[in-house]
């Protein structure tokens, strides 16, 4: 098994991260920010990647590194990790920008790394696809309409992705519950 993951810096995306490396699953580590991580540590390669970039992230796509990297793997994990909570503000104050980079990390750049995991691995028997959600995706937080409607997007999407995935993939979009991060 390889797993590609995002968000692998802080948060529960560090905690994903060093489960994997316990139980020796190479990983391709995507966040902004990369992690101290033992140099002798071949098992992660951490890529420092802006996914609020939708373009920087489709031109990273087509580079061919997540096809190598998955090259004659028969079993993948994609973790969809990386999000963020902003802007926390009620409409009209939230801005454009704010807006647009706070979608293109929590819904684009997980839809765009589902298609491509799929594609660059037509050789793999197995494939699983994670959306970390929240429960805001069911609840509605007043200053949180951009979070919520993203998650209710990732849920959504692995929804209907399950519905026509090619087979031996899976998808699901998961409500971790309350964590004790930054985030919090």
């Amino acid at each position: 098994m390889k797993a590609v993951l995002t968000g692998h810096s802080r948060g529960l995306g560090a905690a994903i991260l060093d489960a994997l490396r316990a139980r020796g699953v190479p990983v391709l580590a995507l966040a902004r920010n990369l992690r101290d991580l033992p140099q002798d540590d071949a098992s992660v390669t951490q890529v420092g990647l802006d996914l609020c970039d939708p373009q920087g992230l489709a031109d990273w796509l087509a580079g061919g590194t997540l096809h190598n990297f998955l090259a004659g793997c028969d079993s993948i994990l994609l973790i969809n990790n990386a999000g963020t909570l902003g802007p926390v503000q009620p409409l009209g104050a939230q801005g454009a920008q704010p807006i647009a980079r706070a979608l293109a990390l929590d819904v684009a750049a997980p839809l765009m790394l589902a298609d491509a995991l799929v594609a660059a691995s037509p050789q793999a028997r197995e494939r699983r696809i994670l959306h970390v959600s929240s429960g805001a995706a069911q609840t509605p937080y007043a200053g949180w309409s951009i979070y919520c409607a993203s998650k209710a997007a990732l849920d959504q999407h692995a929804h209907a992705a399950a519905l026509d995935a090619p087979d031996g993939t899976r998808i699901v979009s998961l409500a971790p519950g309350v964590i004790d991060t930054a985030m919090q």
